[in-house]
């Protein structure tokens, strides 16, 4: 399975994420990461470096910036046919994509659609049951982080 991680999931693996508990896990997900299965969007990214508190976390970014990535042309065709739709009404920020303020979610989404990818959301986001629901609008298949990891895991 591919994934793209939204910045809650991506927050939590890099700062929150019980390393030395569960080595093996972590080591999966790096992995996936490195491979390609594991991705995000560049907002993402942006939207982390003003989170994180830890050092190590932003040497990891630094060394991962190929795993995010811009919407292509195809998926900005997707993202824009999405808006029409009114599938990130529910969204709290929804005005402020509409005026281009850069949001990561329908980012994300379009990216997933583009490339079946599943969403991924740590359950802790307070966002989470709309992003939830966006991406049912959209089509596009979600999974709370905690599942992701079982599933890497296997």
């Amino acid at each position: 399975m591919k994934y793209i991680l939204d910045d809650s999931a991506l927050f939590y693996m890099l700062e929150q994420f019980p390393i030395k508990a569960v080595p093996e896990l972590y080591k999966q997900f790096i992995k996936a990461c490195n491979e390609g299965d594991i991705i995000a969007e560049r907002e993402t990214r942006k939207r982390l470096e003003g989170l994180l508190e830890y050092t190590d976390s932003y040497i990891w970014l630094d060394e991962h910036k190929k795993m995010f990535r811009e919407i292509s042309q195809k998926e900005s065709v997707i993202l824009g046919e999405l808006v029409q739709k009114d599938v990130f009404k529910i969204l709290p920020l929804s005005m402020e994509m509409l005026r281009n303020i850069p949001i990561a979610i329908p980012f994300i989404i379009a990216i997933a659609k583009n490339e079946n990818r599943v969403v991924v959301v740590d359950k802790k986001s307070r966002d989470c049951e709309l992003i939830r629901k966006v991406c049912e609008l959209s089509a596009v298949s979600f999974m709370i982080l905690d599942d992701c990891l079982a599933e890497l895991g296997k």
